[in-house]
């Protein structure tokens, strides 16, 4: 599970300083977009509006290393 840490960004930011894959697991398209969501959603619910990454398995998030923004949930 992802570390989501508050303190090290601004305000209304997340930061995901490491994500680690389980030794065989391959990145794929459909676990990247498995993770991006499951990231998106517990950072809707931090009310956070921005997603930025550390360190991530080489093959994953690579259209966008530095993180995301969330569209607010209403």
């Amino acid at each position: 599970m992802p570390f989501y840490f508050r303190k090290e960004c601004p305000l209304n930011s997340g930061y995901l300083i490491s994500l680690w894959l389980q030794e065989g697991i391959k990145p794929t398209t459909t676990l990247q977009k498995g993770l991006r969501q499951a990231i998106t959603d517990f950072a809707n619910w931090q009310q956070a509006t921005r997603v930025t990454l550390g360190r991530c398995p080489q093959g994953l998030f690579t259209d966008c290393r530095a993180g995301w923004e969330i569209d607010p949930v209403a």
